[in-house]
């Protein structure tokens, strides 16, 4: 079973086919997600649906100067018997203004290509729809939170730029009762009920109401807040200890040290993982291309549902 993060240096012939197996799997189950059946008429453009033989690659690229990291990931046809997964370093070769300051992912491609830092065969095999850069925590692992967006956002693009239209109504609700639930990827009709805060499930319903309106600077912004508000009433639940000159008005600065004691004892790469989402929050403004907003709002969504998982349903709480 694949760790929740990988190690690249783990990153074997063995390793890699399960990730490319588990990888698959997502890409179907996210088009059971939104309606399409893989062996239907309705599946012809998606080009995974069936299974046939793909080359993905998965690049360390830096993000900005101060350090942070991105997999810059995408998809191309081969002509090979089996399915191909390419992993590489290029932080080194993309620690420069001229790359970081690419206003779009397929931008980021074509100044790998064009600058011969990258060699494909064949680049106009590249499946423009799975072209995406995603924030990376740890540029030394890869994170099954990361890949699963990278695939879902993929199967989403080759939702959107096609012309199906199904005969199908989705209904969404944020507001949520003890007795209903509605499927959400992201669990969080259980974690408002489970948590129960007013607080807390206001702010989200309003980030839930932003993102589905595509108000993609808002809905950052209130997640970030989410995500504070969660560790506090983590450090409430497990009863954590505080230092005697606990300011009044917390943020995430004062969180995170303290939540590395007993009990909830969070991790150092947990520090930083959380740490690093509030810098990718902080540095979403109006400006931003809607497909980079929107994969920052989706990374804070999984920061969420993660520590929620991780830290605030621990059993050893006092």
């Amino acid at each position: 079973m694949l760790q929740k993060e990988i190690p690249l240096e783990s990153l074997n012939e063995n390793v890699k086919s399960e990730l490319l197996s588990t990888m698959r799997g997502w890409y179907l189950d996210q088009l059971k997600y939104i309606g399409i059946n893989p062996i239907g008429d309705d599946s012809q453009p998606f080009f995974w649906a069936q299974d046939r033989p793909i080359t993905i690659y998965i690049l360390v690229v830096s993000m900005d100067s101060n350090g942070l990291t991105q997999l810059l990931c995408f998809a191309k046809r081969n002509n090979e018997e089996k399915s191909v997964l390419n992993v590489l370093n290029m932080i080194d070769k993309t620690s420069v203004f001229a790359f970081t300051h690419q206003t779009t992912d397929e931008q980021k491609v074509h100044y790998l290509l064009d600058n011969h830092l990258l060699d494909l065969t064949d680049p106009n095999e590249i499946i423009t729809n799975s072209v995406r850069c995603l924030l990376n925590f740890d540029p030394t692992v890869l994170s099954l939170d990361s890949l699963k967006i990278f695939i879902n956002n993929w199967v989403d693009d080759e939702y959107s730029n096609s012309k199906i239209k199904l005969n199908k109504q989705t209904t969404q609700s944020y507001t949520f009762s003890k007795q209903t639930f509605y499927i959400d990827k992201y669990n969080f009709p259980t974690i408002m009920n489970s948590i129960n805060s007013d607080e807390f499930n206001t702010e989200l319903s309003e980030c839930l109401k932003a993102y589905e309106n595509e108000w993609w600077f808002i809905c950052a912004t209130g997640l970030g807040t989410c995500l504070e508000t969660l560790m506090a009433l983590t450090i409430e639940k497990h009863g954590v200890e505080k230092p005697k000159n606990w300011p009044n008005d917390p943020t995430a600065r004062d969180y995170l040290p303290i939540l590395k004691k007993a009990p909830t004892n969070m991790t150092d790469r947990d520090k930083t993982r959380y740490s690093a989402a509030f810098m990718l929050r902080n540095s979403v403004d109006h400006h931003n291309t809607g497909r980079t907003a929107k994969q920052t709002c989706d990374m804070l969504m999984t920061s969420i549902t993660s520590f929620y998982n991780e830290y605030y349903l621990l059993e050893n709480s006092r």
